[in-house]
């Protein structure tokens, strides 16, 4: 369950805002599950046990020290097993680097139990396969695997290890500079050996951020980046070499604009500018999970002209063991579209469909209905309701070769005949009326219907089943009426519109 939003407010006014911990009232309890959800129950209590005066009832004080020797046990543990598979894999004379918790507990926080961690995560620089059998050998077992990582659990202990090869899924479109990491790192101050260097850190926090999560992490997490300003500073201009070289550069910006929103990280205002369109009107709760904006619509917006990129890394992701053979990665391309179309497609397309709203040249206009009237359908309603059909002339070769300039249409109202995908409908666009394909309405899923020329390049804008006026049942010819609907034709117009708009940039923020 979410914690609510009063519960959230006080939990951060204390550990991020080092407000007075007061009596929270009957707050108490629902504030110390909220900071167990969020992975600072350690460092809640530890705030309480240091300030006077903070009078919590004692059965949650009581269940917060428990936390807090829980997370410490857990944390220290967690590290050793951290520790010991990276001084193993260092004894194969394989590179590898601690990622997020494992990265910053020691040297971000005063104790191991004031951020807990999920589990263990480690980047492998080199020789991915056989860190992997080399794991195996010592007792891990395989339990699961995405694009850029495995998840391995320890037979003896249960503890579970993901073991990467690229930060994020899809690790082709950041590329890992990865002699670089290894040269930047520098010593550990405590079990881990070796860290990230601030300014891959960063970068690393701000990709799992922004492309894996979608701007949505635990109020923990986002204190991460506060701790990192704060105590590892980065140098700015290296950091902007770092994320240059792994494309990440708006990543960094969105994650770092979310983590002064959430908590009030001390951010340079140059190093957030080009962040994601639209966070700056987020409140900081929206980005705390389990809230946060859309997973693919942040993606998108952090890949302008890079989205045919992203389709590619995501269906073929690069592996880590070298060049796969090209009939071996078409089958596993195949695989996976097929698997993410079903699991998400219609949603995710017709998401895409909704906001896709892009100028375009007028076209396709139907003779006597000049530009610029602001509602010039009223008569064609009343006339489309009174009779069967209605005759109407059209002008514009962008329908071609289904619609030719100046040949006659007949409609029917959405009435008598119901719109639906692949048909040629008039319809009311902001710049006058369109006799444009239905590319996206019934039957397939959701509220907003697109329309398209056919030989144009983009969708329509957005409009609702009331904007359509009329639906062609055929095309006056002296040999006989013709039919103009077409469902393969609304395909390929939807998928020439689909991929216009992943080439399109980012629109200015």
């Amino acid at each position: 369950m979410a914690p609510s939003k009063d519960a959230l407010a006080r939990l951060r006014a204390i550990v991020v805002e080092d407000l007075p911990p007061n009596d929270p009232g009957p707050l108490a309890s629902e504030v110390a599950g909220c900071a167990r959800e969020q992975g600072l129950a350690g460092l809640l209590h530890r705030v309480l046990e240091s300030r006077e005066g903070a009078a919590w009832p004692p059965a949650v004080r009581s269940a917060l020290a428990a936390d807090r020797r829980a997370a410490l046990v857990r944390g220290v543990r967690q590290l050793a097993l951290a520790a010991r598979v990276l001084r193993r894999l260092d004894r194969a004379g394989l590179r590898a680097l601690p990622l997020k918790g494992a990265a910053v507990l020691e040297t971000l926080y005063d104790s191991e139990a004031d951020r807990t961690m999920a589990d263990v995560d480690l980047l492998v620089l080199d020789g991915f396969p056989e860190a992997v059998s080399l794991l195996a050998g010592e007792g891990f077992a395989r339990e699961g695997t995405a694009d850029h990582a495995i998840v391995l659990r320890e037979t003896h202990t249960g503890a579970v290890l993901e073991l990467h090869h690229g930060v994020t899924s899809a690790p082709g479109l950041f590329p890992l500079d990865r002699d670089g990491l290894w040269a930047r790192s520098v010593p550990g101050l405590g079990q881990i050996p070796r860290l990230p260097s601030p300014e891959d850190l960063l970068v690393h926090l701000s990709l799992h951020a922004a492309f894996q999560h979608g701007l949505s992490l635990s109020l923990s997490q986002w204190l991460d980046f506060r701790r990192l300003l704060e105590r590892r500073a980065p140098d700015p201009d290296r950091l902007r070499e770092v994320a240059a070289r792994a494309r990440a550069e708006a990543p960094l910006a969105a994650a770092l604009a979310a983590a002064a929103a959430v908590v009030d990280a001390p951010v340079a205002p140059a190093l957030v500018s080009g962040a994601v369109r639209g966070l700056a009107g987020r409140g900081w709760s929206d980005l705390v999970s389990p809230n946060g904006p859309d997973l693919l619509a942040v993606r998108m917006a952090l890949l302008p002209g890079r989205r045919f990129a992203l389709l590619r890394h995501t269906l073929v992701p690069d592996g880590p063991g070298g060049p796969v053979p090209v009939l071996h990665r078409l089958r596993r391309g195949a695989v996976r579209a097929a698997t993410l179309t079903w699991r998400w497609g219609p949603r995710a397309l017709g998401s895409a469909l909704a906001g896709a709203v892009r100028a375009r040249p007028g076209s396709g206009q139907v003779a006597g209905t000049p530009t610029g009237v602001p509602r010039p359908d009223g008569i064609l309603r009343d006339v489309l309701g009174a009779f069967p059909s209605a005759f109407l002339t059209v002008t514009g070769d962008c329908m071609l070769p289904a619609l030719a300039h100046g040949e006659r249409v007949r409609l029917a109202s959405p009435a008598r005949r119901s719109p639906r995908f692949g048909d040629v409908v008039l319809v009311r666009q902001p710049e006058g009326l369109r006799l444009h394909r239905l590319v996206w309405g019934p039957p397939l899923p959701g509220r907003s219907w697109r329309t398209q020329a056919d030989r144009g390049p983009l969708w329509d804008a957005a409009v609702g089943p009331g904007d359509v006026l009329g639906t062609v049942v055929d095309v006056v010819r002296p040999s006989g009426p013709r039919r103009v609907g077409s469902g393969f034709t609304s395909l390929r117009s939807l998928f020439r519109g689909l991929r216009s708009w992943l080439l399109l940039p980012a629109e200015p923020a």
